[in-house]
């Protein structure tokens, strides 16, 4: 079977910075295997165009712009807050830290994850762009397996479409 929408993929990648000699950011060869559905927006763009059509066994490299991973680096991103939204003192120095990832709520709800960039005496200012924002990635993927996703394995992850 190849791999096509909504299929259920299961890959080992190693993931680099830039090109085949960049430093490894990230991989999976020495724990379980990437497992997502393919077509659906789980995976960057860049990613699913590069390994779609290929079948279990199959291995390959590809480089991904950064417009086709995690975007460009965007400046608009970055954002003060004032310091008293975080708290007491106590609990600033308790959970405020410098490069420390933070979960942030809208006021629709949704969370928003940044890294601390600098913490003031009035203000915090959070980078809430994606670690891998404006960088190119080189991907080496090899594709374990390849499979129909069952309805009910669509419906717990809130993926149901019309036939």
């Amino acid at each position: 079977m190849n791999i096509a929408k909504t299929n259920f993929v299961t890959v080992h990648y190693y993931l680099k910075e830039d090109n085949a000699e960049g430093k490894i950011v990230e991989q999976t060869y020495d724990k379980e295997p990437l497992a997502f559905v393919y077509g659906v927006g789980m995976m960057i763009p860049g990613f699913e165009m590069e390994i779609e059509g290929l079948a279990a066994g199959e291995k390959k490299s590809f480089s991904v712009v950064a417009e086709e991973a995690y975007g460009l680096y965007n400046d608009d991103n970055v954002v003060d807050l004032p310091i008293e939204n975080f708290g007491s003192e106590e609990e600033r120095a308790e959970h405020l830290e410098i490069g420390k990832s933070i979960q942030l709520q809208d006021n629709h709800g949704q969370i928003h994850t940044g890294e601390i960039k600098a913490i003031g005496t009035d203000k915090v200012t959070i980078d809430f762009n994606h670690p891998l924002a404006g960088n190119d990635l080189f991907f080496e993927v090899e594709i374990l397996t390849v499979r129909e996703t069952s309805p009910e394995e669509l419906q717990e992850m809130g993926l149901v479409f019309e036939s």
